[in-house]
């Protein structure tokens, strides 16, 4: 903690991912340097070119990402899979002992799904991305407050989630659970959900054609924000300083 706090305050710049994650540390602690060093540098930029989505006809709900019980919820997810067997879902991750793979079985065999994509073994970056492609929209519930040792990290405050950045790189909306905080920009095109039910009357009404374009069309504006190129153009005078 003391070696954090020394380098801290005798940084000449402080990076951080992102203006929520910025507006928390201004919040939580009392910095000894000014505002003007600290800079937001998103954990990932796009190129402002999303790709193509190959499913035009099937809806495809995909959850994607590390699949373990200790960090994430499914429950939900697959009771909208039963609900709504005309869909398609995608757990996209491998199923592995010890995170949860028997209890996520169990629980499948019970809700008797069988719309539910899942792996045993690892997801290749090529699968991973044509799952992603054929997405209409993407799911994530996990506890937004975790611990690292003695330190709480809040997800969409003091850390950020992949969530995010998936649907900056595909530009699809997501269902999420309502206590996470999306990076800026982002949150318009964010949609949360208190349970169950609320999580399927909402995943009814995003997938109405007009409403799903005008979350598309955000993300797209997001994504403008977000790409290399703007960034490029904010950062360049902080990175000069430190070059010459």
């Amino acid at each position: 903690y003391m070696l954090r706090k020394k380098l801290r305050n005798s940084a000449k710049y402080i990076f951080l991912n992102s203006y929520n994650m910025l507006y928390e540390v201004k919040q939580r602690y009392a910095l000894s340097q000014s505002v003007e060093k600290i800079h937001v540098m998103p954990f990932a930029l796009c190129t402002n070119k999303h790709p193509q989505h190959s499913n035009k006809n099937k809806i495809v709900i995909v959850y994607p990402g590390t699949v373990s019980i200790k960090r994430k919820k499914y429950n939900t997810f697959f009771k909208l899979a039963q609900k709504n067997k005309n869909m398609e879902f995608v757990l996209l991750g491998q199923l592995k002992e010890g995170d949860g793979k028997e209890e996520i079985l169990a629980k499948i065999a019970e809700y008797q799904i069988n719309n539910i994509k899942i792996y045993f073994d690892f997801v290749p970056s090529e699968e991973f991305e044509r799952q992603m492609n054929r997405a209409s929209l993407l799911f994530s519930d996990f506890p937004v407050e975790i611990e690292f040792g003695k330190t709480t990290e809040i997800y969409g405050k003091t850390k950020d989630s992949g969530i995010s950045y998936l649907m900056l790189r595909y530009g699809v909306p997501a269902l999420t659970n309502e206590e996470f905080t999306n990076i800026p920009k982002l949150g318009e095109c964010t949609i949360g959900f208190s349970n169950s039910e609320d999580a399927n009357t909402k995943l009814i009404r995003i997938l109405d054609p007009s409403i799903r374009q005008d979350l598309i069309d955000r993300i797209t504006e997001a994504s403008r924000y977000y790409s290399i190129e703007n960034f490029a153009q904010r950062l360049r005078p902080v990175v000069n300083s430190i070059i010459y």
